[in-house]
């Protein structure tokens, strides 16, 4: 009997030190703290024109290695590990070329964060005879086809000089975004036909009126706010103004109304970590961006396939 119960005891004993052992490690491995994430990600790169939103939710992370990078790059360089605050389609565009290539499959898991629209930026003296003749919102045909003549051609002041429309460099999100709402508005329901003679002549003044090197800012719209002079009509998103530049200049819409979608992209496997998409979203909703789904963001991203192909037009005419 008393061998019985020398057993039972020793029998709870093991039982007691294995449970202890498997609490243990579930609080390390943070499955009922919730203070960890075992498989949360530990780095974000963000796309360069969002780098001040990433900015402001660092400190709240200090788990977490924030840099930027132009999205140009990061659809060549992001590693399978990193998430990334850019747009859409970009993630997308990402797995589509990792296809191609037949490299190992990456897919992210996208939190939508915030909107904004393609718009033009411009002075209201030029925006009066810009929309007088190219309409409200202006047709991107009209507007490449102004681009280069005097702005008395449309009835504006011909000191005033040369219609200068500008776009994000080609490297950055909002400028491909801009280039792929431009080259679809001159396309409408068409295909897009690279080779269309009335395209290229259409397309070329456009894409040339003012080069990249020429806006010191970054963009387009963040050049014309502090170097007016270096262009005329600065496209981008609307929420890159900031509020003393909305007194400043006015802001119309294009034909081709394209929505801007700010995501957070998470490669699958990985986590990001909890509140970072809340956070994310906050910012940007400070910096000017509208709420997903605002009434005041309409339209639509374009998809995937019309980013790749007009960027790499683009990029021919330039």
């Amino acid at each position: 009997m008393i061998v019985v119960k020398r057993l039972a005891a020793v029998g709870v004993a093991v039982a007691l030190i294995a449970g202890a052992l498997f609490a243990r490690d579930q609080w390390l491995e943070g499955d009922d703290s919730g203070n960890e994430q075992s498989n949360a990600a530990s780095v974000l790169v963000c796309a360069t024109e969002l780098a001040a939103i990433c900015a402001q939710v660092a400190s709240s992370y200090p788990g977490v290695t924030i840099r930027a990078a132009n999205v140009g790059d990061s659809l060549n360089e992001l590693a399978d590990d990193e998430m990334w605050f850019t747009f859409t389609p970009f993630p997308e565009i990402i797995t589509q070329m990792r296809e191609r290539s037949r490299q190992p499959e990456r897919v992210y898991s996208t939190q939508p964060i915030a909107s904004s629209n393609v718009v033009l930026v411009a002075f209201p003296d030029r925006t009066e005879a810009l929309t007088a003749t190219c309409g409200d919102p202006v047709a991107w045909r009209c507007l490449g086809e102004q681009a280069g003549s005097n702005w008395a051609d449309m009835g504006g002041d011909a000191s005033w000089r040369d219609v200068r429309p500008a776009f994000a460099p080609l490297h950055s999100g909002i400028g491909r975004l801009g280039v792929a709402s431009a080259v679809a508005g001159f396309f409408g329901d068409a295909p897009i036909d690279a080779g269309d003679p009335s395209f290229t002549t259409w397309a070329r003044p456009l894409a040339r009126a003012v080069p990249a090197t020429a806006l010191s800012s970054g963009t387009a719209v963040a050049t014309i706010e502090v170097r007016p002079s270096s262009l005329d009509v600065a496209i981008g998103a609307a929420a890159e103004l900031s509020a003393n530049g909305a007194a400043r200049f006015a802001v119309t819409p294009v034909s081709a109304n394209t929505r801007i979608d700010l995501v957070l992209a998470t490669p699958t496997g990985a986590e990001a970590p909890s509140g970072l998409a809340a956070a994310l979203s906050t910012a940007a909703l400070a910096a000017g961006w509208l709420a997903t789904g605002s009434p005041a963001a309409t339209g639509e991203p374009p998809d995937a396939n019309t980013v790749v192909v007009t960027s790499q037009v683009w990029e021919d005419l330039t």
